[in-house]
């Protein structure tokens, strides 16, 4: 119904309506770019993961590689004892 009005203000209101509907839109929070929940990529989560331990950025793509493969490592040693 809102798409046939064609007023963008409605539509805009309608999907953020159904995106909390379906649990797909946070409320009352910000984007925060270092919860791990926000990694879009493997490669992103690396970035988090050495960020988290004080490195700074820019990261090399061996460094990447290599958190990416400790926090694989942590989350299976996780999985094994649960």
């Amino acid at each position: 119904m809102a798409e046939s009005g064609n007023d963008p203000g409605t539509i805009v209101s309608s999907e953020l309506g159904l995106a909390k509907v379906f649990g797909l839109a946070k409320t009352g929070e910000s984007y925060n770019p270092t919860d791990p929940d926000n990694a879009k990529s493997p490669e992103d989560l690396g970035r988090l993961v050495l960020s988290s331990v004080g490195l700074v950025e820019p990261f090399t793509t061996d460094e990447i590689s290599a958190a990416i493969a400790a926090n694989d490592s942590f989350v299976d040693a996780l999985e094994r004892h649960s």
